[in-house]
């Protein structure tokens, strides 16, 4: 049986003493630069958290970068439920989105999903987050906003992309709590056969 709710979750991470970021202007548009991991995802999921579906639910976790024990608490607390980790990524930078490390979910159907979307999705995979926690017991897929330059370190991308991604995040929360039962993989358990009858 599919999960009947999504848990997106999204992290800061915790491993520096203080996190720079800064913003400037350049060509007429404004760039955010520094330590922006995660920061910037946390800052998406603010601004349409009061438009998420009713079975959607947020969380902020820690140590991403170490144990992972926030996810590992995460999962306790919500139990079964379709998994959405949001993150920054370093992979296909020109990209809006990326979707990354998928578990247990029909990949060619959440493409078909997406693909009316105005929004330049890619699949792929980079470096593991959450969703290698997750992805153990139940359905994941990484929520990546791709940035320029190191992403534990020298970051930064465009506002004009970083709202994208927040609309993106809530578009695609949207249909995915809409079709859990399409795009979640179940394993069939097919009775072992006995020996025939003489």
């Amino acid at each position: 049986m599919s999960p009947t709710k999504v848990v997106m979750s999204c992290h800061s991470d915790t491993v520096w003493d203080a996190a720079y970021i800064s913003a400037y202007k350049r060509r007429r548009r404004i760039w955010y630069y520094g330590n922006l991991d995660n920061l910037v995802t946390v800052a998406a999921v603010f601004v349409n958290l009061h438009k998420h579906p009713d079975n959607v639910k947020t969380y902020f976790t820690m140590h991403e970068e170490t144990t992972m024990g926030g996810a590992k608490s995460l999962m306790k607390r919500e139990g079964k439920a379709l998994y959405i980790a949001l993150d920054i990524t370093g992979m296909s930078p020109r990209s809006d989105v990326t979707i990354e490390h998928i578990h247990k979910i029909d990949k060619k159907k959440l493409r078909e999903l997406l693909r009316p979307l105005p929004y330049k999705i890619t699949f792929t995979d980079g470096e593991p987050d959450e969703a290698i926690i997750y992805g153990k017991k139940f359905p994941t897929f990484s929520l990546c906003l791709p940035v320029y330059g190191h992403i534990h370190g020298r970051t930064r991308t465009s506002r004009t992309k970083m709202l994208r991604y927040t609309r993106a995040v809530l578009d695609i929360a949207k249909i995915v709590s809409k079709n859990l039962q399409h795009i979640v993989i179940h394993k069939h358990h097919h009775p072992k056969k006995g020996k025939a009858n003489p």
